[in-house]
Parts: structure tokens; sequence; C-alpha cells
């Protein structure tokens, strides 16, 4: 899984307001909760805007810990027992999801529905700029964070400091 975030654009104007721009990469299942932090201008890729077929060929992500299922938002330090047969499953469904896609192409089904069997294992990139990084990151650059989240977060705290 390739999560990453690179400045597209750094600027810091008049009165001192820095404003940066960033290309991200992160699993498209965590939009929805990167899109909770509304001070930040976003655009993200749409599966219904690849070509029939085409979200198949999209990075898939899994995992970065195979964590226990505990009480709270995130699992801790305890991996479930069974990881290698986790991966197992999570590589066949996605491998499944991409096999469903295909025969709804072959099918004729237009884009908006094929590639959607898709959304919830590929990578999704965007452009995503602001002034307002402090809340994101106090939040998402944090132990209690999900993982991928965490790792997002990290690559961008690490763009501001270079």
């Amino acid at each position: 899984m390739n999560i990453y975030a690179k400045v597209l654009a750094d600027s810091i104007n008049s009165r001192g307001v820095r404003l940066t721009t960033f290309e991200i990469q992160l699993p498209k299942v965590l939009l929805a909760e990167f899109n909770t932090h509304r001070m930040l201008s976003k655009n993200f890729q749409s599966s219904r805007a690849m070509p029939n077929g085409a979200a198949t060929e999209v990075e898939s992500f899994e995992p970065l810990f195979y964590g226990k299922n505990q009480a709270g938002m995130s699992a801790k330090n305890e991996e479930i027992l069974d990881v290698e047969f986790a991966k197992k499953l999570w590589l066949d469904h996605i491998e499944t999801s991409k096999e469903v896609s295909r025969k709804l192409t072959e099918l004729g089904l237009h884009k908006q529905w094929s590639n959607r069997t898709n959304d919830w294992h590929i990578m999704a990139k965007g452009i995503v700029s602001g002034t307002e990084w402090a809340n994101l990151l106090w939040l998402r650059d944090h132990d209690a964070a999900q993982p991928e989240f965490r790792e997002l977060a990290k690559c961008i705290h690490t763009c501001f400091d270079e």
C-alpha cells in the first residue's frame, strides 16, 4: 500500500499565513473520515470518472495492523491470533470484488456501478490545500488514530518539517 503526501505548493502571504497544497494518496474507505476536516479544500479522483473496468487496476490496500477487536475506536497493540489467514481472506475478497467488476463490465453495466464494487479496497489520490492543518495533525498523528490515517498524517507532518 502506498500512502503518501507530497507538497505541490507552499507559500506564506504578507500576513504570515502559510498555504500548503499536497497531493495525497490514502485508502478510499478513509475519505469520509478525511472529509470531516472541513478547514481543508479537497478534490479526489472519482471511480465514476475512470474508464469502465479501470478500478480493477488501481492499487489496493490491506490493513497495516490486524488488531484484535476491543472497545474503543481503534485496536491497540494486540493482533488477532491468525494474521496470515486474515490477510488471505482480505486479498481473496479483493480479487472477488475485481472479478465482479469485470463481469458487470462485460454485461455492459455503466462504470458508475461496475467500478464501485472496488471502492472499499482501492487507493484514492487527491489534491488538498489549506492553512489550518494543526487539527488534522493533532488528531490523526496520534496513537489512537486508525493506523492507515496515522501513516498519512505522519507523511504530512514530515513534509511540513522538511
